[in-house]
């Protein structure tokens, strides 16, 4: 999971991510353009975080809380790194 977690949020909100390295996803959700993505507050529980292919580095994402009427209730960053290492399942 994407381990963001709000108090006294609308679930008809959503959380808006930016400065994302192009070519990331997430698996809920919209992108808004190369290094942006929106996703309903209603599936942030869920949601993952996919970096592109072989990336290995840190991303400092921004992070937007929108209201049901889409003015912005909040706004944070998150530093998220990828060390390339492999889980083994052992």
């Amino acid at each position: 999971p994407l381990g963001v977690t709000l108090t006294r949020a609308s679930a008809d909100g959503a959380l808006v991510l930016t400065r994302l390295v192009p070519g990331t996803r997430l698996t809920a959700g919209l992108p808004m353009g190369p290094d942006a993505w929106r996703v309903p507050l209603a599936a942030l529980g869920q949601v993952a975080l996919v970096p592109p292919d072989d990336f290995v580095g840190a991303m400092e994402i921004g992070l937007e809380l929108r209201l049901a009427d889409d003015a912005v209730g909040d706004r944070n960053t998150m530093r998220v790194e990828w060390t390339g290492a492999v889980f083994s399942g052992v």
